[in-house]
């Protein structure tokens, strides 16, 4: 047996596209619960974190309804908003890249391999607190 989705009506779909251009909310959560499962499956996809793409799905239809009144409908309303839902994705991911990783945050092989190669740095000087102490006991 063939299961197929249903599809709106196209011109019902342009009538909700038209009322949530106009800044009517009503219809763009009509629009955007057609598109939101399958949003979510992309999200996962793309994280592979289920609690993540749960918030970057989230994050998209906000964004989706900032910014409706630029749709120009070159493009079917779902790929417009996978497209702003890959937007926001790469735009996390170089965000995480460009964080620092905490020793504790590495996985156990990498931590320790770090954690060695630390200890054989040789200490040049001595931290900026432990000058204070040794001027202090100095005076």
């Amino acid at each position: 047996m063939i299961i197929t989705e249903e599809r709106p009506d196209l011109s019902e779909s342009a009538d909700l596209l038209a009322r949530a251009r106009a800044g009517e909310a009503e219809a763009y959560c009509e629009l955007a619960q057609a598109c939101e499962t399958r949003l979510f499956r992309q999200a996962v996809a793309l994280c592979h974190d289920p609690t993540t793409a749960e918030d970057l799905a989230a994050e998209t239809l906000i964004e989706g309804w900032e910014s409706i009144a630029r749709f120009d409908g070159s493009c079917r309303f779902s790929t417009w908003l996978y497209a702003i839902l890959v937007h926001r994705f790469q735009k996390s991911a170089r965000r995480a890249r460009s964080r620092p990783v905490t020793l504790a945050g590495l996985p156990h092989r990498e931590r320790e391999a770090v954690a060695s190669s630390l200890e054989r740095l040789p200490d040049a000087q001595p931290l900026p607190a432990e000058n204070l102490v040794q001027q202090e006991q100095a005076i």
